[in-house]
């Protein structure tokens, strides 16, 4: 979700041409937020670091229930994140889930 990154910065321009189609979008990152903001979009970050399993799911839980419940019956996509992926398929949760890779 940074614009500076050499290898995800197209994944900013993804959330900002869709925030213009949805009333609003959230979305679970594993590195800190440096940009401007987004209208209609709020970030979250899981601070994801290498090495740090028990902390990583930890964190990720902590940053990711509370928006899985509240969009319940909604839809996630999730692009290149089979660990964190797994993490959410093992709730079970009614939400729509499309992951690519």
């Amino acid at each position: 979700m940074n614009s500076i990154s050499q290898v995800f910065s197209h994944q900013r321009r993804i959330v900002l041409e869709l925030s213009k189609r949805l009333e609003s979008i959230d979305v679970v990152s594993s590195e800190t937020f440096k940009d401007a903001p987004i209208e209609n979009v709020e970030i979250f970050s899981t601070e994801w670091r290498i090495g740090k399993t028990y902390r990583n799911i930890v964190k990720f839980y902590l940053v990711t229930m509370p928006l899985l419940i509240k969009h319940r019956g909604g839809t996630l996509f999730s692009h290149m994140t089979d660990v964190q992926s797994a993490l959410i398929a093992i709730f079970g949760m009614r939400i729509n889930h499309h992951q690519s890779s």
